[in-house]
């Protein structure tokens, strides 16, 4: 399978930079040397074995298929079923998965995987290059419809060696090689069961994992059971759980009086203005995990005016009171962003926080210099006989709202046209918008590519939201993962963020934070890199 990419221009990019990548330093990572696998596990702690744990989930599930959907939401389930090829406890400390080992060329273009030979998925079907290989063909199928496409973007090629081994080869040196495999989307699906089920397969799904679908009894629920022939990875526990049982609550204050009342054991986030209660509440425990990744915030539509316009752009920014949207809209539970990485980020750009803060006064200045005239008599600013407004595509929100309200007060007539995820989608792809959402949970700056380099603009996958096409910038992106040390990429991407935010192309608001309240019961919390929960390794301690 051969996907095409544009080259990169390495010289210009080193040009570019110049003076930011002198005296980088620190040690390259070391991909290519896993640790070792430490062999079969002790059997679990038969005290912690056992039981049913209940979660009152706040989301339909409409398919938990990792090759197929990318919501950051849906890993929460898929992580408790699914194994990746590659291990990532810690950031850029790999372990083997599935597979047991894997080389990595000395320009970091290729990289070989060496599969287990002793896997079956739950179903019976045996893991071997040649499921991996369909599993990832199926998506780059269009048929499929698959959202992860973009994850052969620099792909050339891979083929299977043998019945373990497939080399993947990349078409520029990828220092993220490793890392790019250490993710649920390259995690092999059943294809006998992709065949059975046809559509309904993302809710009746095959997998490896410490857990595995056992059925729905109801549209509501959705019932886990513990994988006996699963081997737990060095850096995981359990499983202990016979049962994880997933109740779709999707009422905030319906799921707290489920934990309250003792139906469920843990709930996912509890309405933000009672974290506060639950963690004064000795009977329950309150586990936080602020993201990395692209923040919450808005992306102005550079293809349409009035948004084409810079200064329009960054006032958007300035006009963005960021403290009040924390404080406000999630009751201080939530960090103000202010740059395109959160700062749990390696490669956050601090200066952003002095540089981009709230400044009404500054928005109205910009305003004034690009002709928006206020009329006195509406509040909306006005040029060429036009007004200055700007619909967003969202829902009925308090952040949005406190956001059109800010955008109002600099002389915006700003519109909140509310409509399910699914029409936004849909407008979005007509091009029918100024300003649109997106947050993206990663663990790897690299994340800015996928929101806004030029080739994330059409095709229905993408997230480019600003449909911003930048060449200069484009080469920042595609060269982020071409050094070999932490140093040179956080220059990189300290470079990308003062380019998006000295432009307007986007406009930071908070940066995620995933709250669960849990019974005091219910031990083991832990959340893994990416902020899911492990419920391998958790247990009830009556």
């Amino acid at each position: 399978m051969v996907v095409s990419k544009y080259l990169v221009v390495m010289f210009t990019i080193l040009a570019l930079l110049g003076s930011i990548l002198v005296g980088c330093g620190g040690a390259a990572p070391t991909p290519s040397e896993p640790s070792e696998p430490a062999g079969p596990d002790p059997a679990p702690d038969a005290d912690r074995m056992g039981g049913t744990v209940t979660v009152g989930w706040g989301r339909v599930i409409t398919g938990l298929d990792p090759s197929v959907w990318t919501s950051r939401f849906d890993r929460m389930l898929m992580t408790q079923v699914y194994t990746p090829l590659i291990w990532e406890a810690e950031a850029y400390e790999f372990a083997p998965g599935m597979a047991r080992d894997w080389e990595v060329n000395e320009d970091y273009t290729e990289i070989t995987l060496f599969l287990r030979d002793d896997i079956d998925l739950a179903d019976g079907s045996h893991f071997d290059a040649d499921l991996l290989i369909a599993s990832w063909d199926r998506i780059l199928d269009p048929a499929t419809a698959s959202l992860q496409t973009r994850q052969f973007e620099d792909i050339t090629e891979y083929v299977k060696v043998d019945d373990y081994t497939v080399k993947v080869t990349f078409d520029s040196p990828n220092y993220r090689i490793v890392n790019h495999f250490a993710d649920l989307w390259s995690s092999p699906n059943s294809m006998a069961a992709i065949e059975q089920f046809g559509d309904e397969y993302g809710l009746n799904f095959v997998s490896y994992g410490p857990y595995k679908i056992d059925k729905w009894p109801d549209e509501t629920t959705l019932i886990m059971v513990r994988n006996d022939d699963y081997e737990t990875p060095p850096h995981m526990e359990g499983p202990y759980f016979d049962e994880i049982v997933w109740k779709i609550i999707p009422e905030d204050t319906s799921r707290l009086v489920a934990l309250e009342g003792g139906d469920v054991d843990v709930i996912w986030q509890p309405s933000f203005h009672e974290v506060r209660g639950l963690e004064l509440d000795a009977d329950f425990e309150v586990a936080t995990f602020q993201t990395a990744g692209l923040p919450q915030g808005y992306h102005p539509n550079v293809t349409v005016s009035p948004t084409d316009e810079k200064n329009v752009r960054l006032a958007l920014i300035y006009a963005l009171d960021r403290e009040e949207i924390s404080d406000l809209a999630w009751f201080g539970v939530t960090t103000p962003a202010y740059s395109s990485l959160a700062s749990t980020s390696w490669a956050y750009w601090e200066e952003a926080e002095e540089r981009f803060g709230y400044d009404p006064e500054k928005a109205n200045q910009l305003l004034d210099e690009a002709g928006w005239v206020l009329n006195s008599e509406t509040g909306v600013r006005q040029k060429d006989g036009k007004d200055l407004t700007v619909r967003f595509l969202g829902s009925a929100r308090r952040d949005y709202e406190i956001s059109i309200e800010r955008w109002k007060d600099v002389g915006f007539d700003a519109i909140l046209e509310a409509m399910a995820y699914d029409a936004q989608v849909s407008r979005m792809a007509d091009n029918d918008y100024e300003i649109a959402r997106l947050g993206l949970s990663a663990t790897d700056p690299h994340v800015l590519w996928s929101a806004f380099h030029s080739s994330q603009i059409e095709g229905g996958a993408q997230f480019n939201r600003t449909r911003i096409a930048d060449p200069t910038l484009d080469e920042l992106l595609d060269t982020g993962t071409e050094f070999p040390d932490l140093d040179s990429r956080r220059a990189i991407y300290v470079e990308a963020q003062k380019m998006i935010l000295e432009n307007g192309w986007h406009v930071p608001s908070y940066e995620d934070t995933y709250v669960w309240a849990y019974t005091t019961d219910l031990q083991g919390w832990t959340f893994n890199l990416g902020g899911n929960p492990d419920f391998s390794g958790m247990w009830l301690d009556n």
